[in-house]
């Protein structure tokens, strides 16, 4: 055969999961706030330009934006001779030039005047796509009462619908709340084993073993011997 004999079956407590917590992230526009600001005061020499790359924040979380501002002069970008403030203004002699990704900007600032100044202000205002996380949990009741509890939570980043998360909790539940066999086989012809790839159908037949039906491939590892 194939197939070696020492074939492995995963204890319940390994397999069984009957407390699912799947976390979602709707994210909703936000209204216009300061989603990135420079906390130096760089100078710039006459004629000279500085580039920064801001990743945006709101409530101290990175975030994407659905639109920025633009940026004001003498509001978002003030240019001066003095790190203070006091001295000759020549914010008019500055540009920002702006770049937009999904949560990033490059920003260049230029220094159009004669004389050297100080970025003493340098801001990016916009509406940003905040979320709140939101937790959705069930528990097979039944299983629990036999296994005890057997939590499996997962955070992903990029789920937003809370309808996929409810879904997918019970999707898991369904799955992995009964003790089900999960044999770990070894196959030691080469041209059957690489014949084989993930979540193939494969067909078992081991009375002595219990195991008799049509299983899927969930993982595969390769051993020269």
């Amino acid at each position: 055969s194939m197939i070696k004999k020492e074939i492995q079956l995963r204890q319940p407590w390994e397999v069984v999961r009957n407390v699912v917590n799947i976390t979602a992230r709707p994210r909703e526009e936000q209204a216009v706030s300061v989603l990135w600001k420079l906390f130096e005061k760089p100078y710039i020499p006459p004629g000279g330009t500085v580039t920064y790359w801001a990743t945006f924040s709101y409530n101290s979380q990175p975030v994407p934006v659905d639109s920025l501002e633009s940026l004001v002069s003498s509001t978002d970008y003030i240019l001066n001779t003095d790190p203070a403030g006091m001295g000759t203004d020549l914010t008019g002699s500055c540009v920002c030039t702006v770049t937009t990704y999904s949560n990033t900007a490059r920003i260049v600032v230029a220094n159009n005047s004669s004389l050297g100044g100080y970025l003493t202000i340098l801001q990016i205002r916009g509406k940003a796509l905040a979320s709140a996380p939101v937790v959705l949990s069930d528990t097979d009741a039944v299983s629990a009462a036999i296994f005890g509890n057997k939590i499996f939570s997962v955070d992903p980043v990029y789920l937003q619908d809370t309808n996929v998360a409810k879904e997918l909790v019970g999707a898991i539940l369904i799955n992995y709340a009964d003790a089900q066999m999960f044999p770990i086989v070894q196959v030691e012809n080469q041209g059957w084993q690489f014949a084989l790839d993930l979540f193939d159908t494969v067909s078992l037949d081991f009375p002595g073993q219990n195991l008799s039906g049509d299983y899927r491939v969930s993982y595969i590892e390769h051993q020269w011997m």
